[in-house]
């Protein structure tokens, strides 16, 4: 394991508390809360392509190339993404990854 794995996860879990603090401002509904919930969203992928193999196999039940290619929809295809794809992955998909990444910086930080 690298350096830079446990620093990616750091940051995916930065990213997540920052969602939860968006949230805390209004509903996913308010725009602004919206845009900024998209680029944490984004940051997660970004983290998350950069993971190593040695980490994502340790947790072959996160979706990890959903997760990178959600990533790339939202940077690419950015006036296309359907408000329900967003709400659906925060209300559905971003407490397993807490989890998960929890879990990983705990292995990580004792090996």
């Amino acid at each position: 394991m690298s350096r830079d794995d446990l620093a990616r996860l750091n940051d995916i879990q930065r990213a997540l508390e920052r969602i939860d603090a968006h949230l805390s401002h209004g509903e996913l509904s308010n725009e602004t809360v919206y845009d900024a919930v998209r680029m944490r969203l984004v940051e997660i992928g970004e983290a998350v392509a950069r993971l190593s193999t040695d980490v994502t196999d340790r947790t072959a039940d996160v979706p990890w190339r959903d997760i990178a290619a959600m990533r790339n929809h939202l940077v690419h295809q950015y006036f296309d993404t359907a408000f329900g794809i967003i709400h659906n992955t925060v209300v559905r998909e971003l407490e397993p990854l807490r989890r998960a990444i929890g879990q990983l910086q705990r292995d990580l930080t004792t090996e």
